[in-house]
């Protein structure tokens, strides 16, 4: 026999899922029970978390990205050496990560200020804009510093220019396991991933990516 509390888990499960015949059965039941004046508390959303919560959740975020991008680093490797096997095995294990729910609220994104916008209005943009300004900001962050520092470590023992190209390097190999995650997300087998592609594309794009993050967190004076 169903419990209160198993009512209750049935009722949030049914409002959720928009099923509003069962929930409006469950909530007679429950009224039935004399627990009218909680259906409305079990079944209201979630509260939206505040400016602070979002910024720890984006930051959060941001440091899941350096080891999303080693990981990616190794199955382009394993895929373009044609480690078939070990590349499959790689494969799955990110697509199981990506499965993952993520914990918290997603980020606020540039499509949503584009919709709200459209529906409320710019003052309902600028009430969000700060905290899409720093959900971005956060969860780059990670990613940004780890080649201004490696950049700036070289320096010493190389030479500015040396430190640069460090520096470009090691962004374009976070790009380049970015790249293959974003691949991973969308094939069946680890013969579809298209390695070569990706290195290209992060080898075009780090330079600039990697001048435009030093300006970014505002360290263009960094001797790299």
């Amino acid at each position: 026999m169903a419990t209160v509390e198993d009512l209750f888990a049935a009722l949030r499960a049914a409002d959720q899922a928009g099923n509003v015949e069962d929930a409006t059965k469950i909530a007679k039941v429950l009224s039935g029970l004399g627990y009218g004046p909680k259906i409305e508390e079990a079944a209201a959303p979630p509260a939206e978390p505040g400016f602070f919560q979002r910024a720890k959740t984006a930051f959060g975020r941001g440091l899941e990205q350096v080891p999303e991008s080693l990981s990616g680093i190794t199955l382009g490797a394993q895929a373009g050496l044609g480690m078939d096997e070990a590349a499959q095995r790689k494969l799955q294990e990110i697509q199981a990560g990506q499965a993952k729910p993520t914990e918290g609220a997603p980020a606020i994104t540039y499509e949503e200020l584009e919709k709200t916008y459209g529906k409320e209005g710019a003052l309902a943009v600028l009430k969000k804009l700060p905290t899409y300004v720093t959900e971005q900001i956060l969860q780059s962050a990670p990613s940004m510093a780890v080649p201004l520092a490696v950049g700036a470590a070289a320096t010493p023992f190389t030479s500015p220019i040396g430190g640069l190209v460090a520096g470009i390097g090691t962004y374009g190999a976070q790009q380049f396991g970015q790249f293959m995650q974003r691949q991973a997300a969308n094939v069946k087998t680890a013969d579809e991933l298209n390695a070569a592609r990706a290195a290209l594309t992060a080898g075009v794009t780090a330079p600039l990516g990697f001048f435009v993050d030093r300006l970014t967190l505002g360290m263009s004076k960094v001797p790299t």
